[in-house]
């Protein structure tokens, strides 16, 4: 009787090992896909703070004079008397 309680007990261990080496895998690929997530939205948010930033910068230098050539259609947002929510042509 002794040998089957040694036999399920021994069962048991070698399935509770493997299903915590399985979770334990699991884990590390869903923290590895989250750290790829995190590193695509940055390379995200940092291209298109690098575009905004080189817009803002060509609208400041056609509207104060040191750009030659065409006025950017940006520069009526820098003055202070824009106004976003206004819907009028």
């Amino acid at each position: 009787m002794r040998s089957v309680y040694v036999i399920v007990y021994v069962c048991l261990y070698v399935s509770l090992s493997v299903c915590l080496y399985v979770c334990v895998h699991v884990c590390e690929c869903v923290c590895r896909a989250m750290e790829v997530l995190d590193l695509l939205l940055t390379f995200q948010f940092n291209s298109r703070l690098e575009s905004f930033i080189a817009k803002f910068k060509t609208a400041d230098l056609s509207s104060s004079g040191q750009q030659r050539g065409t006025r950017s259609l940006l520069c009526p947002l820098l003055a202070e008397t824009f106004d976003p929510f206004d819907q009028s042509k």
